[in-house]
């Protein structure tokens, strides 16, 4: 994902985990694991510094944060369906490590 194509690797992630609740629980684990290093990656390359940073930089950079924002959020709601929240969480999810 770092090089090539950012933005069509996410989409292709997060499109490959979206039907991924009823698989076994081995790929559920490696399609988590590929989320969460989907949104780390957006959020350090594409979203750091919110809005505010954002805003300071191109035109291009400015009409793509609703885009990666909305990329980042898919991921998330995919990765909650596949953590499954009444179940204990995966032992090797550290929350700590996503930087909000």
């Amino acid at each position: 994902m770092r090089r090539g194509e950012p933005e069509t690797a996410a989409k292709a992630i997060i499109a490959a985990t979206t039907d991924l609740s009823k698989a076994s629980e081995a790929d559920r684990k490696l399609g988590a694991a590929a989320l969460i290093d989907t949104i780390e990656l957006i959020e350090v390359t594409q979203l750091r510094g919110g809005v505010t940073q954002v805003l300071q930089k191109t035109k291009e950079a400015r009409a793509a944060y609703p885009r990666w924002k909305a990329l980042s959020a898919q991921a998330g709601k995919n990765l909650l369906k596949l953590d499954k929240p009444g179940k204990a969480p995966f032992p090797e999810f550290n929350d700590l490590d996503l930087d909000f």
